[in-house]
């Protein structure tokens, strides 16, 4: 905590942005650039408010949409974004503008059978769709399916569990959306994923609350 709250206030943020937007093709640029700000942005508003004010959500977005086929770039900036959006609205609305759900949405379909990259996609998910705007965009580019099948596919990880969990409430606030949860086969998945996790209480606590 200390040592983000000091890279916060010496104006390190500014300086990763800047290297992230500078060099955004460089895949080591991206992936350090992008787990410096998610880690400076873990359990601190102050610093996620800064990160938003110097653009990071934007550069952070840009990173995952051009190395979108490098599993750990994608998992740095799903990290990123699940961390400097969670307690800053501001911060949603510029992910969504951004391109942000589309981003994390191809993220979570390209590397689907990847249990780490999953489970950081879908808390992105989870705490950006508690903005109304980026919950109905996500139903629309089939973030909900997207969710549900990688429920489906890692149902005995507790991680994964928890934050697709998560997500699907969140998601689930529009009319439309529950539809499509439905739909999807997501109440049948959502239910036996509590089956497997009976004994886990953890896990099955949203951290993005409306």
């Amino acid at each position: 905590l200390f040592r983000s709250a000091t890279v916060g206030s010496c104006g390190a943020i500014a300086v990763i942005v800047r290297c992230l937007r500078r060099h955004s093709g460089v895949v080591g640029v991206a992936e350090n650039g992008c787990l410096a700000l998610g880690n400076v942005t873990a359990n601190t508003e102050v610093n996620s408010t800064r990160v938003g004010e110097a653009g990071g959500v934007e550069v952070v977005v840009a990173a995952l949409q051009q190395h979108r086929t490098n599993s750990s770039v994608a998992y740095k900036a799903c990290l990123a974004l699940e961390n400097i959006v969670r307690n800053v609205n501001e911060n949603r609305v510029k992910c969504g503008r951004a391109g942000g759900v589309e981003a994390v949405v191809d993220a979570l379909r390209t590397f689907r059978t990847e249990a780490k990259v999953v489970q950081k996609a879908c808390g992105a998910i989870q705490n950006i769709t508690v903005d109304d705007d980026n919950e109905i965009k996500c139903g629309e580019v089939g973030g909900i399916v997207a969710v549900v099948e990688a429920m489906r596919t890692h149902m005995q990880n507790a991680g994964v569990a928890e934050k697709a969990c998560g997500a699907l409430r969140n998601i689930s606030y529009n009319a439309n959306n529950k539809v499509r949860c439905g739909a999807s086969g997501g109440v049948k998945v959502l239910v036996d994923t509590l089956r497997v996790h009976a004994t886990n209480a953890s896990w099955r606590r949203t951290r993005a609350e409306r």
